[in-house]
């Protein structure tokens, strides 16, 4: 019958506890030589894990607003592109109205042309960025128009009867500029707020550019005048003049247009301006982490190497002690 006696067993405990303490030791070394950074930034920076801490707010402060600068600076880009189409569609349809002259063209093209434009800027205007609606200001849930068949239906009732092409502009202008009726009444369906996005601490940037901008509806109101340009109540001759009327329209609609479109460009130059500004921060604290908690290259490799050799000594002196017995001893 074997004796195990206490003394044996509690050495083996300790050889097994001291074998397992340098073996982590040596994996955390390893560790901070291949990756240069302390495995244990608490105990390396000891009582100044404050500052730790706030560079890690700061870094992630500056990551959310590089995020959100990005995010704005996306939305600004889908919707200059946007009216980047609506401009095509107004200039399409000038250079198709312009095309006839003289004679002039037929007023069943240019009916033609008028519904076709018609129908191309309000798909423009229908843009989403993912669920939001971009040009229905703040109402993002929302459409930003009715659609355009419903719209040039509204138009037509609006022209009921009228007889003269001057009759008709009136009429089209006003449905277009009454504040409480037709087309603010119910073509456009977003609300009169514009977007207000954050660029940085007390920085914001406004995405103004709304379905009912004048620019926008002077572009429909062009359109619109044209695809009335087959009316049967208008004789040939007012025909003809309703069709250069939605000609000069189509042409004085330009200018507005282009001023929306650079306060658009202008809004997204900031917001990229923005974003590079808050990425060049975020990279400079992300250096200066690093730098909190970079590891002594030299220190822990002499250390590495001075954990693996007693490491070594360890597993010699254990294997011979294993070997050791009464009978050797007693020859």
């Amino acid at each position: 019958m074997s004796a195990t006696i206490p003394g044996d067993r509690s050495g083996l405990f300790v050889g097994l506890r001291h074998n397992a303490a340098l073996r982590e030791r040596l994996a955390r070394l390893g560790s901070e030589v291949a990756t240069g950074r302390v495995a244990d930034p608490v105990r390396h920076r000891r009582a100044e894990m404050g500052g730790l801490a706030d560079l890690d707010r700061r870094l992630a402060l500056a990551g959310s607003l590089a995020s959100a600068a990005r995010d704005t600076a996306d939305r600004l880009g889908a919707m200059g592109f946007a009216l980047e189409r609506v401009e095509g569609a107004r200039a399409t349809l000038f250079d198709r109205l312009a095309a006839g002259m003289p004679p002039g063209l037929s007023p069943q093209a240019a009916e033609a042309f008028g519904r076709e434009a018609f129908e191309a800027v309000v798909h423009a205007l229908g843009a989403r960025w993912g669920e939001a609606s971009l040009f229905a200001g703040t109402a993002t849930g929302s459409p930003a128009l009715a659609g355009a068949e419903e719209m040039l239906a509204a138009l037509r009732d609006a022209a009921a009867g009228e007889t003269t092409a001057a009759g008709l502009l009136a009429r089209v202008t006003a449905w277009f500029e009454d504040p409480a009726g037709g087309f603010a009444a119910g073509a456009y369906r977003g609300n009169r707020e514009d977007p207000v996005r954050p660029l940085g601490e007390g920085e914001t940037v406004t995405l103004s550019a709304r379905a009912d901008d004048p620019a926008l509806r002077a572009v429909l109101r062009a359109a619109a005048l044209a695809s009335l340009a087959a009316s049967p109540l208008l004789a040939e001759g007012e025909r003809r003049i309703l069709v250069a009327q939605a000609r000069e329209a189509a042409l004085a609609a330009a200018d507005g247009l282009v001023a929306l479109r650079g306060r658009l460009g202008a809004a997204e130059a900031r917001a990229e301006a923005a974003e590079a500004r808050h990425t060049a921060r975020a990279g400079a604290l992300a250096i200066l982490r690093q730098q909190a908690t970079a590891a002594d290259p030299y220190a822990a490799a002499s250390a590495l190497e001075a954990v693996r050799l007693q490491l070594e000594t360890h597993h010699l002196l254990t294997g011979r002690l294993a070997a050791l017995s009464l009978v050797r001893h007693l020859r």
